[in-house]
């Protein structure tokens, strides 16, 4: 098993060759990758760890919705994500643990409604308490296999991936909470019992959002996985701060 580089050497984010000591305007000399495309300076950070707000939280969701590669090509190492996974999580645990009313409430009494919603209140924290130790499941199991072929996935690099990925959580309780709403009327159309089908549905919306996240984590610890932590001047010295290109 290779040993993984240190955290704060300068790695080719293409092949984790070591670049110590060599200028910016030069290139790894194990794959010929422009050394300035592997420096921390060129990842500007997601919408949100530039600015965190409710703009920049929608802007990063879809970004790695729609365009993963170029959404963890921009993601920083060094940026606490925390928050990102707890908007993401707490918006898709209220959508999840909605789904027992949602699938039950079309053919439930009014009297039987109480428990419902007591379902509901108690399974807000339970399902964000879940989801939140989901995610820290799935962070370890990266480092885990990521030891295991020396590449450099630190804690702190799982957990900027973690909180990224999260956004399969918030997909899976929308999608699942959309699909058991439409469920109802498209059952009452084919005269199938709308509660079992509004439970069919939920669980494959939920499903959807699930393989959301395990598959942002996996492209992430590839994007991420030789990804390098900014440098201190003192650290990276003269020869690092040479101009890319021709002077």
């Amino acid at each position: 098993m290779p040993a993984p580089p240190g955290p704060s050497d300068l790695l080719c984010e293409a092949c984790g060759y070591s670049l110590e000591g060599l200028p910016t305007s030069g290139a790894c000399p194990e794959c010929g990758r422009a050394i300035a495309l592997s420096l921390a300076e060129r990842r500007p950070g997601s919408a949100w760890q530039r600015r965190p707000s409710l703009a920049s939280w929608v802007r990063t969701n879809l970004a790695l919705v729609a365009a993963p590669r170029s959404a963890w090509d921009g993601v920083r190492i060094d940026l606490y994500a925390g928050p990102l996974l707890l908007a993401n999580v707490g918006v898709g645990a209220v959508a999840l643990a909605a789904l027992p009313c949602v699938v039950c409430a079309p053919g439930t009494r009014t009297a039987d409604r109480a428990p419902l919603l007591a379902v509901f209140l108690v399974g807000v924290p339970l399902v964000s308490a879940a989801l939140v130790g989901l995610t820290a499941i799935e962070s370890a199991g990266a480092r885990f296999f990521a030891r295991r072929r020396g590449w450099r996935v630190t804690p702190g690099i799982a957990g900027v991936i973690g909180a990224h990925a999260s956004v399969g959580w918030l997909l899976a309780g929308l999608i699942g909470l959309a699909l058991a709403l439409l469920a109802h009327p498209a059952a009452a159309l084919a005269g199938w019992p709308g509660a079992r089908a509004s439970a069919l549905a939920a669980c494959a919306g939920v499903l959807v959002g699930f393989l959301v996240f395990e598959f942002l984590v996996y492209f992430g610890v590839r994007r991420l996985r030789f990804a390098n932590l900014p440098r201190p001047p003192s650290i990276d010295g003269p020869a690092r701060t040479e101009p890319v290109g021709p002077p």
